[in-house]
């Protein structure tokens, strides 16, 4: 579930801050809460005290609620979200409790509207002055409004009205800032909507000198979804090119690992291995001392069962002197318990002499 939100908000679902993924601050202390009841008891006077005290205190009823939810305590917490569905809440992560309860009860309509005045109620972002556009836009699309844009989205669809409910979706896209087409790009393939979705990238990335990364890594994914695995290959090697052999993954998975990796395992289980190694020797010709790339492609090879073809590159490589102990490395790794006796001591004095 927390990946299919993080890929229908276009990698965003934790900047939203839905308040299910900021936990509960009584999380590290439920051990001690369970062996001392006294302990527990003493907390929830205080917690009903400070509710009493400031009974407006939207704060207050929502750190009672969450403690008694901690305890498994459901009904008492229920009851406090009942307690408030009729006020005026500003707080977030109270509001969406008290929406999603209302589509619970199918109450689609109301759950809209307590959506509609909390976005109302609350005012746009300002930043200080001097604030590049491109930034100031992209705060907006992580702001409170836009996950509750989204949120009114999804009561729509869940009514079966498709349209208003991408309405709705559409609100968070800024046609100056690529991330807000990529977040609802993302949207729009989790519902379906793949051709939507393949031309608000087509159209982020058309006048880009540069490519993104993260937009060639999705227009892959998009054409895996239309049963394109070679147009896929072609955009994640040119993104793994682009971001220097890093990923930049468009739904956050996996920052910053080595790109070709994730080439490597799609030429796999695609039956593109000839096409991966072409890539790997153009990278490799570009930088011949950089020993991941050999390891990349030779580890590629052999778990492709062509053992002879990982030998040779990893022979490529000890031609590079700053390379050569890495190499002996990995070839004793992967020849010890196969190769004669004679070889492996051959290695190993190698080694010795490396050292």
């Amino acid at each position: 579930e927390q990946m299919r939100q993080m890929s229908q908000y276009g990698g965003l679902a934790g900047a939203f801050g839905m308040f299910e993924s900021q936990g509960n601050p009584f999380d590290p202390y439920l051990p001690l809460l369970v062996l001392y009841p006294e302990l527990t008891d003493g907390i929830q006077k205080r917690l009903e005290k400070r509710r009493q005290d400031k009974p407006a205190d939207v704060g207050a009823a929502r750190l009672l609620m969450q403690f008694h939810r901690r305890l498994g305590r459901s009904a008492q917490a229920e009851a406090i979200v009942t307690e408030l569905t009729d006020k005026k809440v500003s707080d977030q992560q109270m509001m969406m409790l008290l929406i999603d309860r209302a589509v619970r009860n199918k109450e689609y309509d109301k759950a809209i509207q307590m959506a509609e005045e909390w976005i109302a109620q609350q005012p746009k972002p300002t930043l200080p002055p001097g604030i590049p556009p491109q930034y100031a836009a992209l705060v907006n699309l992580m702001g409170p409004r836009n996950m509750m844009q989204c949120k009114i989205g999804d009561i729509h669809w869940k009514k079966g009205d498709k349209d208003k409910a991408f309405e709705s979706y559409r609100k968070i896209l800024d046609e100056k800032v690529d991330e807000t087409k990529l977040a609802y790009a993302a949207i729009c393939m989790m519902r379906g909507r793949i051709a939507d979705a393949a031309g608000l990238v087509a159209d982020a990335l058309k006048d880009q000198r540069v490519k993104q990364p993260r937009l060639l890594q999705f227009r892959a994914l998009l054409a895996v979804l239309d049963n394109h695995p070679d147009k896929a290959f072609d955009d994640l090697a040119a993104a793994a090119e682009i971001g220097g052999g890093q990923t930049d993954s468009p739904f956050g998975f996996d920052e910053g690992e080595n790109a070709f990796e994730l080439v490597a395992g799609f030429a796999a289980a695609t039956g593109q291995i000839d096409r991966f190694v072409q890539v790997m020797d153009k990278q490799i010709a570009k930088n011949k001392g950089k020993w991941d790339q050999y390891m990349t492609l030779a580890g590629t090879l052999r778990s492709a069962g062509r053992p002879a073809e990982a030998d040779a590159v990893l022979d490529r490589a000890a031609k590079v002197k700053s390379l050569q102990r890495e190499v002996l490395e990995q070839q004793v790794e992967w020849k010890d318990g196969f190769a004669p006796p004679d070889e492996l001591i051959t290695l190993y004095r190698k080694l010795i002499e490396e050292a």
